[in-house]
């Protein structure tokens, strides 16, 4: 081969759009975050992407540049519906000791709190598959029996500084008997209660469904660095007959649309926020919506929602249309 021959056959080469070099976008620490502004969805995301479980990682933000990825806030009432049996019962016990005095009961977002009269008696709150209850015991005093913890140190239990975490039968026996101690300590008169399921009052449901419920919070935390467990293999999930996308916008106020009340469309359109407000099945001030199922649809329409469950979507799907989902970003890990 002549040499003429080689520097042809080379700028052959360099002009081949094939051989090119793709551009890799570089990744810009510094580049200020842009708040409130959708992601619109990558070409990868358009083409089939196989089902995955929940727990997906965050993904880099292409428009910031930042890691942004959100994590669930289960309330009280949500960790007892998504509770075991074995959790309930022991609950169920705890209850009943304090009932049995007459005590009453308030449940918070962290907790419940049994009172009698002004003072405080103790807190219940749930983590995994144990019950802490928190005394206003003094720990030095409690008998060495009661191996608890002080956790006076916290703001948030100053004034119930002893810890007694429950997850058997033995010790839920014990917790109850610190129930009697510190009704009795506050001057309260046991009054024999006929037995309860006090737990029925936190009916057993989906994460998703107590997402819907506002009894599960989505945290959304951003990042420069990747966060533990992110790994660039993860893709986004994608649920049978719905598309998803993400979006990094904080939604604060969710309105409730069920799928008979989208017949006042025609067929063909497209049911956007905007269009809801326009015919006024959502108050102005929603940033973000939630098909539900329920009722009958007899249109073909096309649903731009934040959320939708599996019925609501299936009713969509029957009456010809289909729907997209923008989630804020994906969940990575559970509490």
């Amino acid at each position: 081969m002549s040499l003429l021959d080689r520097i042809a056959n080379a700028f052959k080469g360099i002009q081949d759009p094939s051989r090119k070099k793709k551009k890799v976008p570089r990744r810009v620490d510094n580049e200020p975050a842009v708040k409130n502004a959708a992601v619109r969805p990558s070409a990868a995301a358009e083409q089939p992407v196989p089902a995955v479980k929940e727990e997906i990682v965050p993904t880099l933000e292409e428009q910031s540049g930042e890691y942004v990825a959100v994590r669930r806030d289960q309330s009280f009432s949500a960790r007892m519906a998504l509770s075991d049996d074995e959790l309930r019962g022991y609950y169920n016990q705890i209850k009943g000791a304090l009932m049995n005095y007459g005590v009453r009961a308030t449940v918070a977002w962290r907790g419940e709190l049994f009172r009698t009269g002004f003072n405080k008696l103790c807190e219940i709150r749930v983590r995994g598959k144990s019950v802490y209850v928190y005394f206003a015991l003094d720990p030095e005093k409690v008998p060495a029996k009661y191996r608890g913890e002080n956790v006076g140190k916290t703001k948030a239990f100053v004034d119930m500084p002893f810890c007694y975490v429950v997850n058997g039968e033995r010790k839920c026996a014990w917790c109850c008997e610190l129930c009697e101690m510190v009704c009795e300590k506050f001057g309260a008169v046991k009054k024999e209660v006929p037995a309860q399921d006090w737990a029925a009052a936190y009916p057993k449901d989906t994460e998703d469904n107590l997402v819907n419920k506002m009894l599960i919070k989505e945290i959304i935390t951003r990042s420069a660095t990747p966060p533990k467990g992110w790994s660039p293999e993860r893709k986004f999930d994608t649920e049978s007959g719905i598309e998803i996308f993400r979006t990094d916008v904080l939604f604060r106020e969710y309105a409730s649309v069920s799928v008979g009340d989208l017949n006042v469309f025609a067929d063909d359109d497209e049911v956007t926020l905007d269009a809801l407000k326009a015919k006024k099945l959502v108050p102005e001030t929603a940033d973000a919506w939630r098909l539900l199922a329920g009722g009958e649809l007899s249109r073909k329409l096309h649903v731009v929602t934040n959320y939708c469950p599996m019925q609501a979507a299936q009713q969509v799907k029957n009456a010809g249309g289909r729907v997209t989902v923008w989630k804020s970003t994906a969940s990575y890990a559970k509490d």
